[in-house]
């Protein structure tokens, strides 16, 4: 006999798909993970072996992707709509 359990997706399952569909590239996501574990800039760009300014560069294309205007937003974006539902219960 087969069962199926049927719970509230988590977010470290929901979050991945939420950047797919904010079409972020796969090094644009890894910048958004560092960024939202509170990485600082010189650190993101230090483990993906890339200048500051780069790391600039593609938090301004998240940015845009998103429609925010800065990393706290960022956050705030994706705990929105991860929660969103919840609260309204």
């Amino acid at each position: 006999m087969r069962s199926v359990t049927i719970e509230p997706a988590r977010p470290p399952e929901i979050v991945p798909l939420m950047i797919t569909a904010y079409c972020l590239t796969p090094r644009e996501t890894k910048i958004v993970q560092a960024m939202t574990r509170g990485e600082a800039t010189q650190a993101i760009a230090q483990s993906l072996h890339l200048s500051p300014y780069t790391v600039q560069d593609h938090f301004q294309a998240i940015f845009a992707k998103l429609g925010v205007s800065s990393r706290r937003e960022v956050a705030s974006r994706l705990f929105t709509l991860l929660y969103a539902d919840a609260q309204l219960d």
